[in-house]
Formats: structure tokens, sequence, C-alpha cells
């Protein structure tokens, strides 16, 4: 096999940089605001307020450290029928994270092999200009096909 070329090390270290940044975490709001939009397309008991915040905790809970692009497609696969479970209410907790997880489990194995790849956590510092990163995206996929990934 052979070595990688400081270009690639580059261009992967780049496109490994972009799916840390797709993996970053959701803000309270992003993850309230998706729990909260799913929970109220069921039917439920009235709640106290008490109880409402207790419930919206262990959503929050659940939900601490995912995407918010996975939370909001787990909830559309819930709302349009494509997963297992009682569909005629809203996921527990529990379900909502593991569909989540189910979302962010290719990339996070994506960056995964990256890292492995490298050897090491490669960071790119540099801001690339965006012309130049369209350029490196494309020799990215050039050295995948050509690696047999």
């Amino acid at each position: 096999m052979m070595a990688l070329t400081a270009e690639q090390r580059e261009v992967i270290g780049c496109y490994l940089k972009e799916l840390d940044e797709r993996l970053a975490p959701a803000t309270e709001r992003e993850v309230g605001a998706s729990f909260t939009a799913l929970l109220l397309a069921f039917p439920a008991q009235p709640l106290s307020e008490a109880a409402a915040r207790i419930r919206a905790g262990a959503y929050f809970e659940a939900l601490d450290g995912e995407p918010a692009w996975a939370i909001a497609r787990a909830g559309s696969r819930w709302l349009r029928g494509e997963v297992e479970g009682n569909l005629a209410f809203a996921p527990s907790p529990p379900q909502l994270r593991r569909l989540v997880e189910a979302q962010t489990l290719p990339v996070r194995h994506q960056a995964a092999r990256l890292r492995r790849l490298l050897g090491a956590g490669v960071e790119c510092v540099a801001t690339i200009p965006e012309e130049r990163r369209a350029e490196l995206a494309a020799r990215f996929k050039a050295l995948v096909r050509s690696l047999g990934a």
C-alpha cells in the first residue's frame, strides 16, 4: 500500500473537519424545537407544568450531543412511518435517541475510517477558498475510489 502524499493528507484532513462539523451537537433551542414539533403531532394527555418540564428534560437528556440535522431527520422518519414502533404515539426519549444515532452512524463510521487512514487526528487549520475546496473534494473522491473504499 502506498503512503499518502501531503496533499492527500490535506484533502482527507479537510474532509474530516467537515464531517466533524456535521456531527457538531445541536443547540438547546434546536433540540427543543425538534422534539416539541414531533410531540405536538401526536395525541397526549394534558400534563402539569412540572410534568411537562420533566418530560422535556428526558428528551433533552436523550438527545444531548446529537446534531440538529439528525434529530430532524429521525423525527421525519417517525412521522412518515419509516421506522418500527407504535406510530400512533410520539417516540419515547430512548426510541428517538436510537433513531438519531442511526442517522449519524454512517457519518461517524466515515470519520473513524478517515482517522484510521491518517493514522492520527489531522486538522485542517487553514481556511480554504471555496474553489480550492471544490477541487480538494473532487480529489478526495478520486482517492477514495482508488483505495477501493
